[in-house]
């Protein structure tokens, strides 16, 4: 048995590390090309690695939590991260490459379970908001404990569950995205099998419970360090983090310069909620449906995270309306996006049904209009290059989309995602706010 394990567990691994090793390389080299060719000016160090988010870890890190009444502050930043930093004495540099190792583990653990090819490995990896994972932010530990999670969930294994769970909660603030997710989850199951639904409803309980007592456990360490409770609710208004309607159109962060990476987020929101509620609609009419638990709470977790990127963001700049300022990160540079991609490519391997397709095209269509379509973008001198830019965007999920049936496309994909994330990465290190 044991052999059978070790041969499965080299097979299977054995096209995931190579993709790693091979898309590490490749990062290398094309940041070394851009740089040989002016493209990108600096590398990365211990000044330019811990500028915008890394700064309140690194203060954290060093220093514990403080509150200033309608001041920002560091408590709207979970502990996990910035403690482990501290336990570890690392520089910024050795953090970050920490966090390579923690990203690369998780990634590993999610690629064994599904099964994915070299190819498939490639695609995922080369998602540019991954680039968080590489840097002093708290993305490559929720990375690593929501594969867990989603591991878990599918083989009913309580430890990965819990210890997935805890990791992910104590690293980044999404105790009630997560209770909602867990709900979704055993709720279609629930349907499904009423007859099963005091266990459904024991396993709801109970992860429920874990995720309320890890938050509450953040809000304890940051009452030690400012002997005030619950403290991060009152330090959202000062991050312009408020229940409000949104405003049309979104803006994101540099007027179009990170709008399409932010609105493509927030098309994999709106489809995510879309699914999710065609789910839902099933289950009451007493349908199956053949989605695993991962994906369910995948689905779960993207859709409700636009739902809070659209009603909990306010207006950062006058020119434009609801912000869509970090979107990218907690979408992309997930596990449970990565989740959510395979699960529908893997659904339909050869050809979505055009049914799907059809609704895609809807929600697309709806996504770019809320994003400016209609109009000129601001900075741009006409709506020619408005066009230009929404058909591009366009393009790049038709591409994702016709994977399966045009191969070939995998390539220029992946090049071309290589590119905007060594690119994403000059930026961020040159203190521009990416997420």
């Amino acid at each position: 048995m044991r052999s059978l394990v070790l041969s499965v567990f080299k097979v299977q691994g054995n096209a995931c590390f190579k993709a790693m090793a091979f898309h590490a390389g490749c990062v290398i080299a094309i940041y070394l090309l851009l740089y040989r060719f002016g493209a990108v000016n600096t590398f990365p160090s211990n000044i330019n690695l811990t500028f915008l988010d890394a700064e309140w870890y690194a203060y954290i890190k060093s220093n514990g939590y403080y509150y200033v009444e309608g001041g920002t502050s560091p408590m709207a930043f979970f502990p996990l991260f910035p403690f482990l930093w501290f336990v570890t004495g690392l520089t910024p540099v050795g953090i970050s490459i920490v966090n390579c190792v923690i990203f690369y583990s998780g990634f590993y653990f999610l690629a064994l379970h599904f099964n994915f090819d070299f190819k498939t490995s490639l695609l995922f990896l080369s998602t540019p908001s991954l680039f968080f994972c590489f840097i002093p932010y708290s993305e490559a530990l929720f990375f690593f404990g929501a594969s867990m999670l989603l591991v878990g969930l599918d083989k009913q294994q309580w430890k990965y569950i819990i210890t997935g769970l805890i990791i992910a909660v104590l690293t980044r603030s999404v105790g009630m995205v997560f209770i909602g997710a867990i709900v979704f989850v055993y709720l279609v199951q629930l349907l499904q099998r009423t007859n099963e639904a005091p266990k459904y409803m024991r396993r709801m309980a109970v992860l429920c419970s874990v995720t309320i007592g890890a938050t509450l456990l953040v809000f304890f360490v940051q009452y030690l360090y400012t002997d005030e409770w619950f403290v991060f609710f009152k330090v959202q208004n000062a991050w312009n983090r408020s229940l409000q309607l949104p405003t049309l159109p979104f803006t994101s962060v540099g007027r179009t310069r990170i709008l399409w990476l932010d609105g493509l987020a927030l098309l994999v929101c709106i489809m995510s909620f879309s699914l999710g509620l065609y789910i839902f609609c099933r289950v009451l009419v007493q349908k199956k449906v053949t989605f695993n638990p991962s994906m369910l709470f995948s689905i779960a977790y993207l859709a409700i995270m636009g739902l809070v990127s659209v009603f909990y963001s306010g207006i950062w700049w006058e020119e434009g309306g609801t912000s869509l300022m970090s979107t990218n990160r907690f979408v992309f540079a997930t596990a449970f996006f990565v989740c959510f991609a395979n699960g529908l490519l893997s659904k339909y391997p050869k050809k979505m049904p055009t049914s799907f397709l059809f609704a895609g095209l809807v929600i697309m269509v709806f996504t770019w209009l809320m994003l400016g379509a209609y109009h000129t973008l601001p900075g741009q001198p006409n709506y020619w290059v408005t066009l230009t830019y929404f058909v591009n965007m366009s393009a790049y999920v038709l591409a994702y989309t016709s994977l399966r049936k045009f191969p070939l496309l995998l390539a220029p994909l992946y090049i071309i995602n290589i590119f905007v994330m060594v690119i994403l990465l000059n930026s961020h290190i040159h203190n521009f706010f990416v997420a």
